[in-house]
């Protein structure tokens, strides 16, 4: 599936409604992430909920299991 660049725009000056709206580099503060974190979920093509959830964690190449 590929996406259009319309739909993974983002950028941290960009407002954002969960119920109150905030910048997104604000949300990604009160979320307790990086700014960086959420702009390279979003440019990986991740939705908004998953790039702000602060329990998805990449996991190391090392921890992957292919040993």
């Amino acid at each position: 599936m590929t996406q259009h660049h319309d739909d993974v725009f983002c950028h941290q000056e960009l407002q954002l409604t969960l119920p109150v709206t905030k910048t997104v580099k604000q949300w990604a503060e009160e979320f307790g992430l990086k700014w960086e974190t959420v702009r390279k979920r979003r440019y990986r093509g991740w939705s908004w909920s998953d790039a702000l959830n602060p329990k998805l964690r990449r996991t190391p190449f090392n921890d992957r299991g292919l040993h």
